[in-house]
């Protein structure tokens, strides 16, 4: 048996932020609440130089209260994927990417949230150094070795799921199995 939803409804709103508390039958036949986060699909971009480099930004996340390396991304807010690609990666890095395409899309957090993410590749950069890295608690952008990014990820230093799960859709593209 799946889930029966019996009553939609709204446990909190605010500007960035709707938690969904649903009255629902569970799988075993039971009735309860199921509390989860309502959101816009996000973005993750991969930001990769012709030297085979990829762009993090370092940011400060507050829920954490430490600093992340992370791709860049943010939510749609309702406005074509594609287009909130490019707005990411020129807003946190100050890149403009000749080429962007999306190469998949995931659920972070399927137990917690509705949000999809999806994944895009940014390649030929043009660095204008026009970007808001302060507006957005960005202290530090550069380009890693790929194989840098990935030592990042096996020795903790990359934490972020959706970095991680985006970086591993880039490898898989970039480097498919024969």
């Amino acid at each position: 048996m799946e889930w029966k939803t019996l009553k939609k409804g709204v446990g909190y709103k605010s500007k960035w932020t709707t938690l969904r508390r649903d009255e629902v039958i569970n799988p075993k036949g039971e009735e309860g609440i199921y509390d989860f986060v309502d959101s816009q699909p996000s973005v993750m971009v991969v930001p990769l130089t012709k030297n085979g480099e990829i762009y993090l930004v370092k940011v400060f996340r507050y829920p954490t209260q430490e600093y992340s390396w992370e791709l860049p991304g943010g939510r749609t807010d309702g406005a074509d994927i594609k287009k909130t690609a490019i707005n990411e990666l020129r807003e946190e890095t100050g890149l403009i990417a000749e080429e962007c395409n999306k190469i998949g899309s995931f659920y972070p957090l399927n137990g917690l949230s509705n949000e999809l993410c999806h994944v895009f590749l940014a390649t030929d950069l043009t660095q204008t150094n026009k970007d808001s890295m302060k507006e957005d608690a960005i202290s530090e952008k550069r380009a890693f070795k790929q194989n840098e990014v990935y030592e990042m990820i096996i020795n903790g230093v990359i934490t972020d799921g959706q970095s991680i799960s985006s970086l591993l859709l880039a490898r898989l593209h970039l480097h498919p199995r024969t």
